[in-house]
């Protein structure tokens, strides 16, 4: 009768190191790009909320104060920017009003633009003529918001 010794094997072989370190890097590959846009998607909607947190807060101001809000964007030389707005003094009015301009930074990696310079809510709370800001992501250009100031 014959025996057979049965050596068991441990560890892995060269190929099956490969195979394996190829499939991460494949997993790696698509998981990168998806990755990034949920980043530059957070980061935009992050931006959404300051900016309608930094809107409420003007409309209420002019609505209290029966005064004109005059809201701005900066941009810095890092590309950051900032949402401001500034409260203008009553024309008739013997109420004085002491504020300073408020300002709402928006998240880096997020730009914010609008369609002119200079958006003004008047007493109401109103913007007229209604305008438009718009965020887009600095690590992806098509991950963007618009927001409609009326």
């Amino acid at each position: 009768m014959m025996c057979y010794s049965h050596t068991r094997q441990r560890g892995f072989t060269a190929i099956e190191a490969i195979i394996a370190a190829s499939a991460v890097a494949v997993l790696v590959v698509f998981a990168i790009p998806t990755l990034g846009h949920r980043t530059a998607r957070s980061e935009v909607n992050t931006a959404v909320e300051i900016l309608q947190s930094a809107i409420v807060n003007a409309r209420q101001t002019a609505r209290i104060y029966q005064t004109d809000v005059v809201l701005s964007v900066q941009v810095g030389l890092d590309d950051s920017s900032t949402l401001s707005y500034l409260v203008s003094p009553p024309q008739q009015s013997e109420q004085s009003i002491d504020f300073q301009a408020k300002n709402y930074p928006i998240p880096t990696g997020v730009r914010l633009t609008a369609d002119r310079d200079i958006i003004r809510l008047n007493a109401s709370g109103m913007v007229v003529p209604p305008a438009q800001l718009v965020l887009v992501s600095t690590t992806d250009e098509n991950v963007r918001e618009q927001i409609l100031l009326e």
